[in-house]
């Protein structure tokens, strides 16, 4: 009996090893099939923003911003972002909704 891991949990498991590029591969694929896909839009955040590239984290961010309104997280990692990019007044927005 094989044990089989979904895509997602494979993604999960090469981004923890710092596989980054891997990782965002296998998420850009579920996206295809699973375009609001939650889990993978917000790893696909993460990573966007641990390679450097804040434009595509913030696209990211963005999107699960609009599934889920009230994700708090996602306008903490926002904020995270916008700093990065020194859109600070956009920041100080973005964290204010976050508490």
């Amino acid at each position: 009996m094989s044990l089989q891991i979904s895509e997602f949990e494979q993604a999960v498991s090469l981004q923890r090893k710092g596989e980054l590029i891997k990782a965002k591969k296998i998420l850009e694929r579920i996206l295809v099939l699973q375009p609001d896909h939650f889990d993978s839009l917000l790893l696909l955040s993460i990573i966007n923003y641990q390679l450097g590239i804040f434009d595509i984290a913030l696209k990211y961010n963005d999107i699960i911003l609009k599934i889920r309104p009230n994700f708090l997280q996602g306008y903490n990692n926002r904020a995270i972002i916008l700093k990065e990019i020194k859109r600070f007044d956009e920041a100080l927005l973005s964290i204010n909704k976050a508490i």
